[in-house]
């Protein structure tokens, strides 16, 4: 072998040799890593941070294969979720104190301590991890222990809370609308000794805000001679009716046969029997999907809390906080360990902007108003879907009242309830979930085809876009003509001939009308022109308006859940826009954004945020804990001319004879003549296309008084009639009351009369103003 050869085999034997040394110490990396992965104290270290991780399927795969069958990954994650949920885990540290390791087996010693967003620090010290080998690999012999000390299988983790007794919601006058311990009166019957059937059904539907046919139904489970609780009343509402109730259903401290058929006891109960149901809400015990987040909280599953309304959004206010104790229970409730406490806050009462008086007569205008309806005409429950009401302050937006037709008692919820008969119970319990005109949905903040009450924002579009002459300068010759039938063929509207709602009416046309005439007679072919008109300006130019008035948007109101934003759908072409120019098509709104609306026009121009909430506290010997401050959601960016021809429309709505189309309710024509003056707007919206024979919503939006405006109305019914025939005359019971005005009968024909479908004018999108 020569030198240069010589030298290669040496540079290759160090090269092989510095890659085998290489290679060694690589080894021994792995091997020592492995090593300590595979200790006891590695696969503690893994499953504590698996748990911190909140990945159960890893720390499942760390416990033995003996402990996987005695507890399914299931039954395993279930333990650690409950226990979880109890002590409002966050996460968990641990110091390892010894470790012992001894053939096949090992125990590590360790202290923990378990951070928890309802009790702090859980000190959980002296605890034990056993482990044993399996195929060479260390696992947890895993039991509950492992999750606490002392925590057997048999052994229950068990919340208990002592709450003080829940704070009252009242009204702006300081009037209980929910009120703790308080007296209610239960009524009982037979239904073989009512003295008259029709008259007694009458009196309690009118009294328990019910209509006819369920109080009908309640009676009808009952043989003649069963004893059973008809129901439950306050003692103002009682007193009001009791002489009615003894004439009719012989229901009576003392009745005819010398029985008491009344009682008293002392609950939660609700004003009215449920006037307010849909603001105040309900409390009742906790949806088994929501326990652990009220778990968290401190609440265990036998607690009752608020489930809708006010009552849910403000519980932590009026339940305040109770003193919770998380213990270990052993079997014969021997108390093993407490593991933390918490000190109580006391409940705190809510006020609310309502009007306890004002909202029972708003509701019962709708109820009566169904109840009246109901036997022959769109009352019927098989017509009529519902119905809403909002009255509001127009200079602050408080809301002074809000119901929701149908209305429910809120006290059927509630556990404690000994009011009713179970059969009564469990029949309004199943209406509630059942009934097709779905009592658990606030129609108030629910949205809806508005119909003609929408040319309001299509008048301010025009106007304030100069599409069309306005204002106390316009000439005769400058009128629109207000024909049975409009073709928009020249604005691109592939619909052919509309005809005007006066067409169905068989009513004459309106002929030449200025702006704020064609609003009071709401003219359908003078706004399918101003919605072709701004098409030509810009797609979304008209419905930029509406957003001003705040359509398209929630409102924001605090306290209520699951209100809707409505829809303001940008028109694809001039058909959908011509059709959104009066309230149909696409667009939906809410009756709380209506009335909004209609306050901004009443009080010249501000859009106020509405609100319901109007102090937390201060009553009932507590503090103020916050009160609400009116806020300015928007001003609007309109001419002061702009405004005063929308109001001169909605002003003239009431008092025209050939052109306001709520003349017939607040015309002098229509019974005693109102005491008071008012402006409003009339919506029917088609919910069907023409040819079919789907009942319209009726709408009605009214400020008053016409020359110094206090409030906005806004009254919705859904698949009735005409704006005019049903939502007007509901506005008129309320206006009455408000200002204090003699009450105005209903329309005979609503009683009288067998309901006929309102027909759908051709091409229309709509049904009349």
């Amino acid at each position: 072998m020569n030198k240069n050869n010589m030298l290669n085999w040496h540079q290759n034997v160090n090269r092989k040799a510095r890659i085998l040394l290489m290679l060694l110490a690589l080894l021994v990396v792995i091997g020592s890593n492995a090593l300590a992965q595979g200790t006891p104290e590695a696969v503690f270290e893994q499953f504590m941070t698996a748990w911190n991780a909140g990945d159960k399927s890893a720390m499942y795969a760390l416990i033995h294969p003996q402990s996987q069958e005695l507890y399914p990954q299931a039954v395993f994650e279930q333990r650690y979720e409950g226990a979880e949920v109890a002590m409002g885990f966050e996460n968990i540290s641990t110091t390892m104190t010894e470790s012992h390791v001894q053939g096949i087996s090992a125990e590590i010693n360790y202290d923990a301590t378990i951070t928890s967003s309802t009790y702090g620090d859980i000190a959980d010290l002296d605890r034990t991890m056993r482990l044993m080998q399996v195929d060479g690999a260390w696992r947890i012999a895993w039991s509950s222990m492992d999750i606490l000390r002392d925590l057997a299988s048999e052994v229950l983790l068990r919340t208990s809370n002592d709450f003080l007794p829940r704070a009252n919601i009242y009204d702006t006058n300081g009037l209980p609308l929910a009120e703790e311990n308080a007296r209610i009166i239960q009524m009982f019957a037979i239904k073989g000794e009512i003295l008259d059937e029709q008259a007694c059904y009458s009196t309690l539907a009118e009294m328990m805000l019910r209509g006819y046919g369920e109080i009908e139904q309640i009676f009808l489970q009952y043989d003649n001679e069963t004893y059973f609780a008809v129901g439950e009343t306050d003692p103002e509402t009682y007193a009001r009716y009791a002489e009615d109730l003894s004439n009719y259903c012989n229901i009576a401290e003392n009745n005819t046969f010398g029985s008491d058929r009344i009682a008293d006891f002392t609950e939660r109960n609700y004003y009215g029997h449920g006037a307010a149901a849909h603001v105040t809400g309900f409390i009742g015990s906790i949806p088994q999907e929501e326990l652990p987040t009220w778990q968290a909280r401190g609440y265990g599953s036998g607690d009752p809390v608020g489930r809708m309304g006010i009552e849910r959004t403000q519980e932590s206010y009026l339940a305040g906080q109770p003193a919770s104790r998380l213990q270990m229970i052993a079997p014969g409730e021997i108390v093993i360990r407490e593991l933390g406490s918490t000190t109580s806050s006391p409940p705190t009462p809510v006020q609310l902007t309502i009007d306890r008086n004002l909202q029972y007569v708003v509701t019962k205008a709708i109820n009566d108003a169904y109840n009246y309806a109901g036997e022959r005409n769109w009352g019927q429950s098989t017509i009529s879907q519902g119905a809403a009401a909002v009255v509001l302050d127009i200079n602050t937006g408080a809301v002074l009242a809000m119901s929701s037709y149908p209305t429910f008692d809120p006290r059927i919820y509630n556990l404690e309830n000994t009011g009713y008969g179970p059969v009564a119970l469990n029949y309004l319990l199943e209406r509630a979930f059942t009934d097709a005109r779905e009592p658990l949905i606030n129609k108030a903040i629910s949205q809806y085809t508005p119909g003609s009450v929408y040319k309001i924002f299509t008048t301010a579009a025009a106007a304030q876009e100069g599409v069309f002459p306005y204002g106390p300068d316009v000439t005769e010759d400058q009128r629109f003509q207000c024909d049975l039938t409009w073709n928009g063929a020249t604005y691109g509207d592939t619909a052919g001939d509309r005809d005007d709602w006066r067409v169905v009416d068989e009513m004459p046309a309106a002929g030449p009308v200025y702006m704020w005439q064609a609003l009071s007679t709401s003219c359908n072919p003078f706004f399918w022109e101003m919605g072709g008109l701004l098409y030509q300006r810009g797609p979304n130019v008209n419905l930029s308006y509406a957003q001003q008035f705040g359509l398209g948007s929630p409102t924001g109101i605090v306290g209520l859940e699951n209100e809707n934003a409505g829809n303001l759908a940008p028109p694809r072409e001039p058909s959908a826009a011509i059709n959104n120019a009066i309230g149909q098509g696409d667009v939906q709104v809410t009756p709380l954004q209506m009335v909004t609306a209609v306050a901004a026009i009443a009080n010249n121009g501000t859009v106020w945020q509405p609100y319901i909430i109007q102090q937390i506290g201060g009553l009932d010997g507590t503090e103020v804990v916050s009160t609400t401050e009116p806020t300015v959601l928007n001003e609007l960016q309109l001419d002061q001319a702009v405004l005063d021809e929308i109001r001169r429309g909605m002003c003239n709505v009431p008092v025209d004879e050939d052109l306001g189309t709520s003349y017939s309710t607040f015309g002098p024509n229509s019974g005693p003549p109102p005491t008071y003056t008012s402006c409003g707007k009339t919506g029917t919206a088609q919910a069907g296309a023409p040819g079919t024979e789907i009942p319209p919503h009726s709408w009605y939006v009214s400020y008053a008084p016409a020359d110094n405006p206090q409030i906005a109305t806004v009254v919705l019914v859904r698949y009735s009639r005409e704006g005019s025939e049903v939502a007007a005359p509901i506005t008129r019971r309320i206006l009455d009351y408000y200002f204090n005005a003699p009450t105005w009968s209903y329309p005979e024909w609503w009683n009288e009369n067998e309901y006929f479908p309102v027909p759908v004018p051709r091409g229309s999108g709509s049904i009349d103003g």
